[in-house]
């Protein structure tokens, strides 16, 4: 979910929200950083850019490879600064990012699989 402002501003395709992450980022961190085990910027990254920009399944609903493409650099950028802000913060709490990887198997040992 992205604040109705961000959105509006263009949502993840927009450079400005990696910069508003980071400031949400800081200003967790110094709130509630000495009582967190571990920090996650982001869940499922690859839903939040090609669920929602490529695909349309989820808010805002685009298909657009443009729009996905902008919106996967300005995660990334975000995951940067947001980790940045995290560590200057409380650089003991383990941080990271939490990715849907799939395991992928050949049905069979054929070459065409």
């Amino acid at each position: 979910d992205l604040p109705l402002t961000l959105a509006g501003d263009g949502g993840w395709a927009a450079r400005s929200t990696a910069y508003a992450f980071q400031r949400y980022a800081q200003t967790v961190m110094k709130r509630l950083g000495d009582r967190l085990d571990m920090v996650a910027t982001f869940n499922e990254p690859w839903c939040i850019v090609w669920l929602s920009h490529l695909y349309g399944v989820h808010a805002p609903g685009e298909k657009s490879i443009d729009a996905a493409l902008a919106a996967l650099h300005t995660l990334n950028l975000a995951h940067g600064l947001g980790m940045e802000a995290i560590r200057q913060e409380a650089p003991n709490v383990p941080a990271g990012i939490v990715c849907n990887h799939q395991a992928l198997e050949a049905a069979t040992d054929s070459p065409e699989d």
